[in-house]
C-alpha cells in the first residue's frame, strides 16, 4: 500500500494532501529481489553522495512498482507542492540531509514536490548548537538550481534555513508557543505535514542494566531516563497538531514484552497512535540491510492519518473542492486547511449529520443527532477546544462558545446582562492590578486581546457540568436529608463545668 500527495484545491497556501494508492502485489517480490541485490558503494560514504544516490535509486524502484502513479502519471503532473516537516529528539538532525536528498531526486525527475524544514527540537545545549549549524549552513546547490525552474528564483528556502526554530523542550510542543533557542523567545509551534521523532530510549534500552521491565514505561508520566516525558511530549504534539505523516523510531528493546503480560511498550505506542486517528504497520529495521557498514536494529513506523482510509472507502479525494455553498460561507473561510478538508469529507461520509466536530479525526467527526423514537435532534457532548459545524441551521455555520454554554444549561444572556450592569466588559481585564505583576506585564495585558472570547466560552462549556444535572443531584441531596429538630448548642465551658462538679461529688 502506498500514498500519493496532491495539492488541496481549497488551499491558498498550497498545502498538500495524501491519498491511498493500491500496491501491485505481483511486482513487489520482483522489486524486493532487485532491491536486495543492490550494491552501496563505499565511495558514496566518503564523497557524501550516499543519500543522493540511494534517493535516486529508490525513486526508480518506486516508479517500477507503481507505474500508473509515476512516469507520466498523476505524481509527475501534479501542481507545485510543498510538504513541511519538523523533527524532535533526532540526534544529529540528519533528517535535513535526507530531505535534501529527496528534494534532489524529485528535482532531477522534474517533479514539483519539495520538502521544507519548519522546526527542530532538542534539549541538550551542545546539540542545539549542532542542529542550528547544520540547519543554517547546509546547502544542496544542485537541487536548488533545479527547483529554481520549478518554484521560481525567489524561493525563500535560503532565508528559512538560517532562521528555523529549535525548540528546547519536547514536552512543550503541544502548546501554541514554546521557547526557541534560535530566537531566544517564545515562538509559535508549527503544524507540519511530516513529523519525525525518536523519543529518549534510556528506560527501554537493553543496554541499560537498570531498566524496569515490570511496567510499561511509555504509559508512565515520568521515568528516570526521560523516556516517559519525551513520549508524552511526542504524543501531545501528534494529538494536537495532527501531522499528516508521523515517522517514529526507537531501540529494539521497545518491542520487548513487559512483566507477565504479552504486551510491549511498542504495543502501547501503537494503541495510543490508533486512538489519535493514525494507522501504521510497525517494522523492525536494521541499518546493515539498507547498505550501511554497521548494524542498528530499530523498530520504525510510518503513521498516516486514518482520514485517508475513510476517503478511500468513499471514493472521495482528501483535498477535493469544497463546493459553492461552503466556498461562499464566511464561516468556512475561518477554518484551517485541514478543517476545511475534514468538513468536505465528513459531508460525503455522513450527509445527514447535524453536527460535525472538526477538531476530531474523521472517524469521530460526525455523530448521530436524531433522538431515539422521534424526529428531534440532540447535540453531541460538548468538548473543550471543539470546532462544531452545525448543519441544522441555514446557512450552516460554526457553533459559538456562548451557544455551547447554553447547550449545557448555562444562563448566558443573564450572565452577560449582569456583567454589563456591574460595570465589566469583554475588553477590560477584571484584575488590572493583580498582586505580583510587574508594570511590564500590566502594560502587556492592557494591549492584549479581549479576555472574554467565544473560544474561552467554548472551553468553559467543554469542561463544565451539565447544569440541569447538577441542579437535580444537588437539589435531591438537599431534599432527601433527614433533618433533626433544632437544639441549643452546648458550650464547651458548660461541659467542663459539669464534669468538674461530677468529679467533686464522686470524691465525697
Amino acid at each position: 500500500m502506498a500514498f500519493e500527495t496532491t495539492e488541496s484545491a481549497t488551499s491558498s497556501s498550497q498545502s498538500r494532501q495524501l491519498s491511498r494508492v493500491s500496491s501491485n502485489s505481483r511486482a513487489e517480490p520482483v522489486l524486493m529481489a532487485e532491491a536486495s541485490s543492490r550494491v552501496v558503494e563505499a565511495k558514496w560514504f566518503i564523497d557524501c553522495t550516499l543519500l543522493k544516490e540511494c534517493a535516486a535509486e529508490n525513486l526508480h524502484g518506486f516508479a517500477k512498482l507503481y507505474p500508473e502513479q509515476f512516469g507520466d502519471g498523476p505524481v509527475a503532473k501534479m501542481p507545485k507542492t510543498q510538504l513541511s516537516w519538523g523533527s524532535a529528539c533526532s540526534g544529529c538532525e540528519g533528517a535535513l540531509y535526507v530531505a535534501h536528498a529527496i528534494n534532489a531526486s524529485f528535482a532531477g525527475a522534474k517533479w514539483p514536490v519539495r520538502l521544507q524544514h519548519r522546526f527542530s527540537c532538542e534539549s541538550c545545549r551542545d546539540k542545539q548548537k549542532w542542529v542550528h549549524v547544520v540547519s543554517a549552513s547546509h546547502r544542496c546547490a544542485d537541487a536548488d538550481e533545479l527547483f529554481a525552474d520549478l518554484f521560481g528564483a525567489d524561493d525563500e528556502d535560503d532565508d528559512e534555513s538560517h532562521h528555523t526554530c529549535i525548540f528546547a523542550d519536547i514536552q512543550n510542543l503541544g502548546n501554541e508557543t514554546a521557547h526557541c533557542v534560535v530566537h531566544n523567545r517564545e515562538c509559535p509551534v508549527p503544524q507540519v505535514d511530516v513529523f519525525m521523532c525518536g523519543v529518549s530510549c534510556k528506560d527501554v534500552s537493553r543496554q541499560n542494566p537498570g531498566r524496569d521491565m515490570s511496567k510499561h514505561v511509555i504509559a508512565e508520566g515520568h521515568s528516570r531516563g526521560g523516556t516517559a516525558q519525551t513520549w508524552q511530549g511526542f504524543a501531545s504534539y501528534v494529538s494536537i497538531k495532527q501531522p499528516g505523516i508521523v515517522v517514529f523510531e526507537n531501540v529494539d528493546g521497545l518491542d520487548d514484552n513487559v512483566g507477565q503480560t504479552a504486551q510491549s511498550n511498542m504495543d502501547v505506542v501503537v494503541q495510543t497512535m490508533k486512538g489519535f486517528g493514525y494507522e501504521a504497520q510497525p517494522m523492525m529495521t536494521d541499518a546493515h540491510e539498507f547498505g550501511c557498514p554497521s548494524k542498528r536494529r530499530r523498530p520504525a513506523a510510518n503513521w498516516v492519518e486514518q482520514h485517508l482510509k475513510a476517503s478511500e472507502t468513499l471514493g472521495v479525494r482528501w483535498g477535493q473542492p469544497a463546493g459553492r455553498e461552503l466556498e461562499s460561507s464566511p464561516w468556512f473561510r475561518t477554518l484551517t486547511d485541514r478543517e476545511k478538508d475534514a468538513l468536505v469529507l465528513s459531508r460525503s461520509h455522513a450527509p445527514q449529520a447535524g453536527f460535525r466536530n472538526l477538531s476530531q479525526s474523521l472517524n469521530r467527526i460526525h455523530t448521530m443527532t436524531l433522538a431515539e423514537g422521534c424526529t428531534k435532534h440532540v447535540a453531541p457532548t460538548m468538548l473543550p477546544g471543539q470546532i462544531l459545524f452545525v448543519e441544522l441551521v441555514r446557512p450552516p455555520r460554526l457553533l459559538l462558545g456562548r451557544e455551547a454554554l447554553i447547550l449545557q444549561g448555562f444562563p448566558v444572556e443573564t450572565f452577560l446582562r449582569d456583567m454589563d450592569v456591574a460595570g465589566y466588559n469583554a475588553c477590560d481585564d477584571p484584575f488590572p492590578n493583580l498582586a505580583g505583576d510587574s508594570a511590564k506585564k500590566r502594560k502587556k495585558r492592557m494591549n492584549d486581546k479581549p479576555w472574554l472570547t467565544e473560544a474561552l466560552m467554548m472551553d468553559l462549556a467543554g469542561n463544565s457540568f451539565s447544569f440541569p444535572v447538577l441542579l437535580a443531584v444537588w437539589q435531591s441531596a438537599v431534599c432527601a436529608v433527614d433533618y433533626r429538630a433544632a437544639t441549643e448548642t452546648v458550650k464547651v465551658a458548660d461541659v467542663e463545668e459539669a464534669m468538674d462538679a461530677l468529679a467533686f461529688l464522686v470524691s465525697l
